[in-house]
């Protein structure tokens, strides 16, 4: 029977699973195995929100991936591989080259800038040096051992902006036989609820997008008793208090999935998980860090506010991603430990940007009609027919 395997660091969660479109290879018949190779790779790394269904497989070392693959079908499986091409992972890669595995790979969060060498300081700059050696390297290890990954690319935007090497680096590690356009799943969400009626809260209020900084387990992973992310949160309270009284509406937490809060971290206000599109959609006002969420925001067209802390601008992976958000929509990133905040205002994104966002890292003119499943299910026929054939 035709398999879908999904190659994976982090467990299945929710996001992933809808994301992925795992209930949609299920119904269309095909087998499915999600491989969560996080015990191997990040074995400290947990969440909260973690799905256990029947069809997940965690691996402890790779000698365990390899038996598995002895026992797989290669004409009747095609494998999603999750990982950046990079040399961390260069054994995984080349050990499903070496079964013959078709691989695949599906971007459903696109990077939304391209951050340049303008953009780090004078340490990041011998950073991204150094990352370009070590790309340089894989791809030379790659030549020299003369395999190939993944054969299909899924993504909204080409592989020039979702390939880690070749966006930072300039470095071309692979080249798909196949790319093909789908929606940034996201895109899907707002349509089906942009003319919904139904709310989950009545009455104004202005929404927080909660990355859950700085205790995201794939970020930063601090706890929540740490110096850096107390001083966060007494700095977001704070502010969060004199938005309140300054507008006369509540702040609601859009909570990240893989949030815990017990006592009150963010004050005492309405923390809701798994909403986050149907709370933005009803808001007056939204306030942004840097978050994949943030593009309901754009989609659904509401007055935004970017901010930074000095302790999110400790970690420049976080800080260039709200700056470069920012950046495209020509939007002023707020240092709530520098700014005054009734200098802070919020605005709308100009409708030919809205539009440029849209069209670049949303959704393409070929796909706005048509849905994911439908798309990646026919292409997916279309493959096993190949391997069939060969």
């Amino acid at each position: 029977m035709k398999k879908i395997i999904v190659v994976h660091l982090i467990p299945l969660l929710k996001r992933l699973k809808d994301g992925y479109l795992v209930n949609a290879y299920l119904e269309a018949g095909f087998e499915l195995e999600y491989w969560d190779l996080g015990p191997f790779y990040k074995p400290s790394v947990k969440f909260s929100d973690e799905l256990n269904e029947p069809y997940v497989i965690k691996f402890n070392n790779l000698d365990e991936v390899e038996q598995r693959l002895r026992e797989i079908d290669k004409k009747q499986a095609v494998f999603f591989v999750q990982f950046h091409e990079i040399w961390y992972y260069r054994h995984l890669y080349r050990m499903l080259a070496r079964h013959n595995c078709y691989m695949a790979r599906i971007n459903i969060n696109p990077p939304e800038f391209q951050p340049s060498l303008r953009e780090v300081n004078f340490r990041g700059f011998f950073y991204h040096v150094l990352r370009w050696g070590v790309a340089q390297t894989y791809l030379y290890y790659k030549k020299l051992h003369n395999y190939k990954t993944y054969s299909h690319y899924f993504g909204v935007s080409d592989t020039s902006i979702n390939s880690i090497n070749q966006r930072y680096y300039g470095v071309k590690i692979n080249e798909p036989d196949y790319e093909v356009s789908i929606n940034r799943p996201d895109y899907e969400n707002y349509l089906s609820l942009k003319d919904d009626p139904h709310r989950i809260l009545e009455g104004k209020y202005i929404l927080f997008v909660d990355p859950f900084f700085p205790c995201h387990p794939e970020d930063v992973g601090l706890s929540k008793e740490n110096p850096v992310a107390k001083a966060y949160r007494i700095r977001m309270r704070s502010f969060f208090d004199w938005v309140e009284k300054r507008f006369q509406m509540p702040i609601v937490i859009a909570a990240h999935p893989s949030a815990i809060y017990e006592d009150n971290e963010l004050g005492n206000r309405n923390l809701i998980k798994y909403k986050t599109a149907e709370l933005v959609k009803d808001a007056e006002m939204v306030l942004l860090h840097q978050s994949n969420s943030n593009v309901f925001a754009i989609l659904f067209d509401k007055p935004v506010v970017f901010l930074t802390t000095k302790e999110l601008n400790r970690y420049p992976h976080l800080a260039n991603k709200i700056s470069g958000m920012a950046g495209f929509f020509n939007k002023k990133v707020y240092d709530l430990d520098q700014c005054s905040y009734e200098n802070i205002e919020f605005s709308k994104v100009e409708p030919s940007l809205r539009k440029k966002y849209m069209y670049t890292y949303v959704t393409t003119p070929q796909t706005e009609n048509r849905w994911n499943k439908d798309i990646v299910i026919e292409e997916f026929n279309r493959i096993f027919k190949l391997l069939e054939a060969c």
